[in-house]
């Protein structure tokens, strides 16, 4: 499916934000120019125009595009993706991501992210937040939600799940993210989760800790438990990763309460991480609990998958896309280019060329129209 017909298949119900009699240009058209021109590595508006004067023969001829308004300047680009409704063209986004899908099983990671640039001092407007759903196997981004303040995080996340299909997939967050409101919208939709125990939760932190110290001192004698360790050597790096996990289902009456209080509370866990290079040696411990019970291994393997949110996704978009440094601000822009970036990185994600990477991808799509065609074959 070429790029034309992802947008008319599954953006067609996005409402024109624009006067019909003000219409000289197809809203198909403006999203089209302005996902090829991100793909090619453009920044800003103007970017967008003077790429799209420079390729119009390649939009005419390879992409079918019929332009009865000729090429957008760069203030048609501005005021209609400033005033694009965000949560229509977030929904279209999803119920694209989904037909990708297939319903896969997989961890699911949910992670903020500033948009730096999208504040502004002048008018006192803060830089808002995106939190997005990232899928560790596929690598795509399943969605993504708005929230203006950090701590607003926490009524975000159980928004965005509950306009994902999650059911048989793993959930884990960010240690702010562990809510029992979520826990619950994650058990709602059938979906397990993993969720890390930090200082925002002291007594459930400390109960953990003491738990665990108390069964390493007794040799774990009765204590249904799990382990899995796994040592990588790399680049003059030796990491030792160690997970404990104990189930609680049929153990720990001191436990009762709190699984009560956190929905289908299976078992608790210990991830130790043991940091070698040269000489030096750190090692860092972090707690979790879970619906799951039995799977150490798995555990461990999930808690890892986590990060790809953040070096896959997040550094991928400040460094690739520059997003950060992109200063666009008024009215929803912010927010619809966030989206038009991920509509962006998962058509690129979803072709698999091996031993070309995401920065040079982008680099060649901008100057080889072969291969930006071939990139927008979906």
């Amino acid at each position: 499916m070429s790029i034309t017909l992802l947008l008319e298949n599954h953006f067609a119900s996005l409402p024109d934000p624009r006067v019909k009699r003000t219409r000289r240009h197809l809203l198909s058209d403006i999203l089209t120019l302005v996902v090829c021109a991100t793909f090619c590595g453009a920044e800003g508006w103007e970017d967008i125009e003077q790429w799209a004067l420079l390729k119009k023969d390649f939009l005419i001829s390879r992409l079918g595009l019929t332009l009865p308004g000729g090429i957008p300047s760069d203030d048609t680009f501005r005021r209609v993706i400033s005033r694009l409704d965000p949560t229509s063209f977030q929904n279209c986004f999803i119920a694209w991501v989904q037909s990708l899908q297939n319903q896969l099983q997989q961890v699911i990671s949910l992670d903020g992210k500033f948009l730096k640039g999208s504040g502004y001092e002048a008018d006192s407007q803060s830089p808002i937040v995106m939190v997005s759903a990232w899928a560790a196997q596929s690598r795509l981004v399943l969605g993504q939600i708005k929230t203006d303040v950090k701590s607003n995080e926490i009524t975000a996340v159980p928004l965005l799940l509950a306009l994902l299909e999650i059911e048989g997939s793993v959930v884990i967050t960010d240690a702010l993210n562990t809510q029992k409101e979520i826990v619950k919208q994650i058990r709602k939709q059938k979906a397990d989760y993993l969720l890390p125990v930090k200082g925002n939760h002291p007594g459930l932190h400390e109960a953990i800790s003491l738990c665990f110290d108390y069964a390493q001192e007794h040799k774990w004698e009765d204590i249904p438990h799990q382990f899995h360790t796994e040592t990588q050597i790399d680049h003059g790096r030796t990491v030792t990763r160690s997970c404990w996990q104990i189930d609680l289902d049929t153990r720990l009456n001191l436990w009762s309460d709190k699984q009560k209080e956190w929905q289908d509370l299976s078992s608790i866990v210990k991830l130790v991480r043991d940091r070698q290079v040269g000489e030096k040696v750190t090692q860092e411990t972090c707690y979790y609990i879970s619906s799951l019970s039995g799977c150490a291994k798995q555990i461990m393997k999930t808690a890892q998958q986590h990060w790809g949110i953040e070096n896959k996704l997040h550094w991928i978009l400040d460094v690739v896309f520059k997003e950060d440094a992109c200063l666009i601000h008024k009215d929803h822009a912010p927010q619809n280019l966030a989206t038009v970036r991920h509509i962006v990185l998962n058509l690129i994600r979803e072709k698999k060329i091996d031993k070309i990477s995401l920065r040079r991808k982008i680099k060649m799509a901008g100057w080889d129209d072969d291969f930006l065609f071939q990139l927008l074959q979906n």
